[in-house]
């Protein structure tokens, strides 16, 4: 049993956040997220889109709360695509 437990966590979690517009709430939950898994050594892919459609621009707050993070995160949001709910 403890051989096919090993196996099932053993795949990749892909963890995919969202929320309406993918330029706050997402964004922030996904470096928090990421950041608190990689502190407990957890192998995950983390990352956000949003429900509505167009690229709308990240807040200047945000940018500047996640600037004090290593996160690379493009400056307009991104609509969930049927792939991303299927990776995650």
């Amino acid at each position: 049993m403890v051989k096919r437990l090993a196996r099932y966590y053993a795949r990749v979690i892909n963890v995919l956040v969202v929320c309406s517009a993918n330029i706050c709430r997402s964004r922030i939950a996904e470096v928090r997220l990421r950041a608190e898994l990689a502190e407990r050594s957890i192998s995950a892919s983390v990352s956000s889109a949003g429900t509505l459609s167009g690229r709308r621009e990240v807040p200047p707050e945000v940018k500047e709360l996640l600037a004090e993070t290593d996160a690379c995160l493009s400056e307009l949001g991104r609509q969930v695509e049927p792939g991303d709910i299927e990776a995650a």
